[in-house]
């Protein structure tokens, strides 16, 4: 096998691991109701109001994706 295909491989492997696991973080995620998750192709978009102070505050939030 080529180079180029072990690497192509391999790209494929890491690009299907990561969409996993950002799936499973937006599905895992225990958010106070006025927050939303949004999962996309590379990465997850939290929304909500004055996020980055609550982001300090709030445990929950700083946590979500480590459960």
């Amino acid at each position: 096998m080529s180079l180029q295909r072990v690497q192509a491989r391999g790209d494929d492997i890491g690009r299907a691991a990561a969409a996993a696991a950002i799936q499973r973080i937006a599905s895992l995620a225990n958010l106070p109701a006025d927050v939303t998750i949004e999962a996309g192709s590379e990465k997850v978009t939290v929304t909500g109001k004055r996020l980055r102070r609550r982001f300090i505050a709030d445990p929950a939030l700083r946590n979500f994706a480590h459960e």
